[in-house]
C-alpha cells in the first residue's frame, strides 16, 4: 500500500513524501523504533532490520535501487555477515549464493542507462557489485 505523508496547509504543502507501507508476516529481528514526526509517532525499522529485508528483496527481484540501497547500508558499516544470517532467518529461501547469482546476472548498465545514470555512476555501481559478489563468495565459501 502506498500513502502520502505531508506537512503544510492543504492548498500549499511544504513537503510530501510517498511511503510504501508493508504488512510483513515475517517475524522481525529487532523491534521497530518509535520516532515522533510532526506530532505523529511512526514506527521505523532498525538499520539491521532494513539490511536483512534488503538482502531478501535483492534475491527476489532485480532493481537498481536495491544495489544502491545495499551500497548505502554497507557504507554505513552494516555488518554484512550478520545481515546474511538475519536474512536466512527471515526467509527460508534466502541463500547468499543465490544472491551472488542474481547480482552477477543483473543487467546493471542497461537498467542504469534506462534510468538516466551517467557512465561514472554506472562504473561506480558495477565496481561495488563486483566487490560485493567477492565478499559474499568469501563469506560463504568454507575455509
Amino acid at each position: 500500500m502506498t500513502d502520502r505523508l505531508s506537512r503544510g496547509q492543504r492548498d500549499a504543502l511544504d513537503e510530501v513524501v510517498v511511503l510504501d507501507l508493508v504488512a510483513d508476516p515475517v517475524p522481525t529481528i529487532e523491534a521497530p523504533v518509535e520516532h515522533p514526526i510532526g506530532g505523529v509517532h511512526v514506527l521505523v525499522d532498525t538499520v539491521r532490520e532494513i539490511a536483512a529485508n534488503k538482502l531478501c528483496a535483492s534475491v527476489g527481484r532485480s532493481e537498481l535501487r536495491d544495489l544502491v540501497d545495499l551500497r548505502t547500508l554497507l557504507d554505513a558499516n552494516v555488518d554484512l555477515e550478520g545481515a546474511l544470517v538475519d536474512s536466512s532467518g527471515k526467509d527460508g529461501g534466502f541463500s547468499s549464493l543465490v544472491l551472488v547469482w542474481t547480482l552477477e546476472r543483473f543487467p546493471l548498465a542497461k537498467v542504469a542507462r534506462a534510468e538516466g545514470s551517467d557512465d561514472a555512476t554506472i562504473a561506480s555501481l558495477d565496481a561495488f557489485r563486483r566487490d560485493l559478489v567477492a565478499r559474499l563468495v568469501r563469506l560463504t565459501t568454507p575455509a
